[in-house]
């Protein structure tokens, strides 16, 4: 899908990759966490790639790999005063698109060490399906992330909230399939210590300030 993305974006996704995969340790130097400090090394020395975008994707490619860690660095964001809101919503996307990921990858290969796959407990067909709708839940969700990022960069703000309405929705329903997957594969301790919740409002709530 990187046709819908622009170069800016595509480069520094790549760049996000290569950084969390050599980045290991939970705190550096200075007393920092990490969460700071990938806000620091990665996004605010200077990211190529417009600011809100890059903090999104950030998030993103953290919670692909650590989903607990993009949450961290919601949090983190908040705790150093930027406001709540609209970004804070955009980064709880980028989570959910992240822990789908991070399901689909981790979750399936320990699924598969357990034999899952060849229970006859489990169609083969409807595992098949539930996976491909992570993988398709997490595109359309960075898509309709950076599509709104966009929109915000060029002070169409109005226009960008109204696109976000319904991929909050969507970001919570697709946390929810993540979660339900990795408690049913690989049970609820697995579950509880890698997957936290996202900032995102439930099917009851209000998604509208």
């Amino acid at each position: 899908m990187d046709a819908f993305r622009t170069e800016a974006e595509i480069a520094f996704r790549g760049k996000a990759r290569d950084y969390f995969a050599r980045e290991r340790d939970a705190v550096s130097s200075g007393g920092r966490t990490r969460a700071e400090r990938v806000w620091s090394e990665l996004v605010d020395g200077g990211s190529g790639c417009a600011d809100l975008s890059a903090r999104v994707l950030a998030v993103d490619e953290a919670a692909c790999r650590a989903p607990r860690l993009g949450r961290e660095l919601i949090q983190s964001r908040r705790l150093a005063g930027e406001r709540a809101g609209f970004e804070e919503k955009l980064l709880g996307l980028a989570v959910s698109a992240g822990i789908a990921t991070y399901v689909l990858d981790e979750g399936t290969r320990e699924a598969r060490v357990r034999g899952l796959f060849a229970s006859s407990l489990m169609g083969f067909r409807d595992a098949q399906e539930r996976l491909a709708g992570l993988t398709v839940g997490a595109e359309l969700l960075r898509l309709g992330a950076l599509r709104v990022c966009r929109l915000a960069g060029r002070g169409e703000a109005e226009r960008g909230a109204a696109e976000l309405e319904p991929l909050l929705a969507k970001g919570r329903a697709l946390h929810d399939e993540a979660l339900a997957l990795a408690r049913e594969w690989m049970g609820e301790d697995w579950a509880r210590d890698r997957i936290p919740d996202v900032p995102l409002p439930h099917a009851d709530e209000r998604t509208r300030p």
